[in-house]
């Protein structure tokens, strides 16, 4: 039984959260009571037609001998669910399925959400960074947790992006508070820990994890009626707050790289059906001023850990982050053909790990400030003429799981948001 709530599509404070289940089955109650109903009258009509002869009801009705012989049980009401709107909002700490109706590639993907019970964060706020200011007299900084599973899209990987904000409406003040709206010294809540990032991107499967700051007045974070709010755009607004009535089921979640999204059948180099690691092949560049239309031979080997050859590099490399590894891996680019040269990859791409355990997308900074030196490091922007060559191996920080997956893959992430991969 699929239920989901849908944002957007307009319809101001109130969300347009649509619920739904399978179809009634012939035989509901509405409409054996009807038949109850009309038999009867059946019954009296042919009694007074001519040369209509009474007989038993058991012995020639046979609707009559069904119901006396049939004992069937009552139909249980669905449970009363919560929609999203300020009157029902989603519970706190309540996973359940939203499918966003938007815009771009975001229209129709259906995300995981949890939004966990907002907490008073200042002091792990101001414990975070030394930069970070205290709020105003009266104001504190509201922390909730978020997790978001992207359950499908027609194209992935995909990131909230511009689809929505979050929000505060105060419980105390019945006012609407976002990041920015009480004025701070630190503009919003400052450096916090595991924030939530809007755009980073997950493919199907992977969860999107973080905490959103909202500084709001401390009346409101004591009040029970405050809520957490998506704003989508377009208005619609879906609300999640504490106690009321239960969420809608989560759906269930696909194994990472199951999703058959993005299967390029013959096209070669897309996420599904990617170049494989340690062959060589042309790529032509759809992008923009010089390197627009040239084309380059290109050859990525499979990741490899290179956490030791990392750390014996330079002295002030930092060791990669508990549950992560420094995952290396060589590139050989020749330019092929191009209008102008000398040429380089410049900011053409940029190169990303798709995670085949965590369905997560990685660049250098995502899970880290990059790896620090590294011996041998590829230059995308050092030139070549038409014919010369460009090598050196590439550092992404990545969790210790994707390395040995056979789903993870290299990826080269154009600025039109086309992508070119590499994989087992």
């Amino acid at each position: 039984m699929g239920i989901a709530a849908v944002a957007g599509g307009g319809g101001g404070d109130e969300s347009d959260a649509e619920v739904s289940s399978e179809p009634d089955e012939p035989g509901t109650d509405e409409q054996e009571e009807a038949s109850d109903v009309t038999a009867p009258d059946a019954a009296v009509e042919d009694e007074d037609a001519p040369g209509a002869t009474e007989a038993p009801a058991e012995e020639n009705d046979p609707e009559v001998v069904a119901e006396e012989s049939v004992d069937e049980p009552p139909v249980e009401e669905s449970p009363d669910l919560a929609d999203g709107s300020r009157d029902r909002p989603f519970s706190f700490d309540s996973e359940l399925a939203l499918t966003w109706d938007s815009f771009g590639d975001a229209d129709g993907s259906v995300w995981n959400t949890t939004v966990g019970t907002p907490r008073d964060i200042t002091a792990e706020v101001l414990a975070e960074n030394e930069f970070n200011s205290p709020p105003p007299d009266g104001i504190i900084y509201l922390g909730f947790d978020v997790a978001m599973t992207l359950i499908s899209a027609d194209k992935e990987p995909l990131s909230p992006g511009f689809n929505f904000s979050w929000e505060v409406n105060g419980g105390s003040s019945a006012s609407v508070y976002d990041s920015t709206t009480i004025e701070t010294e630190s503009f919003g809540c400052g450096v916090v820990t595991d924030s939530f990032d809007d755009f980073s991107e997950a493919l199907i499967g992977g969860t999107l994890a973080g905490s959103v700051c909202i500084p709001v007045p401390a009346a409101d974070a004591a009040d029970p009626g405050t809520q957490v709010v998506m704003s989508f755009i377009g208005s619609d607004r879906l609300s999640f707050g504490g106690g009321g009535l239960p969420n809608p089921a989560p759906a269930p979640v696909p194994s990472a790289g199951d999703s058959g999204v993005g299967d390029g059948g013959s096209d070669s180099g897309s996420i599904g059906l990617p170049f494989v690691f340690g062959s060589s092949h042309d790529v032509t560049f759809e992008s923009f001023g010089d390197a627009d239309q040239s084309v380059w031979n290109i050859t990525v080997a499979a990741p490899r850990s290179i956490d030791d050859v990392v750390s014996a590099e330079n002295q002030f490399n930092e060791p990669p982050p508990d549950g992560t590894v420094f995952a290396g891996f060589d590139v050989s680019m020749t330019l092929v053909s191009a209008t102008t040269e000398p040429l380089s990859p410049g900011f053409n791409f940029s190169w990303e790990i798709l995670g085949g355990a965590s369905a997560g997308v990685y660049d250098s900074f995502t899970l880290a400030t990059g790896c620090g030196v590294t011996p041998s490091a590829f230059g995308d922007f050092d030139e070549v003429l038409i014919g010369g060559t460009l090598t050196g191996t590439v550092c992404i920080p990545i969790p210790v799981d994707d390395l040995t997956d056979p789903g993870s893959k290299v990826a080269l992430n154009f600025l039109d948001g086309t992508r070119i991969a590499f994989g087992s």
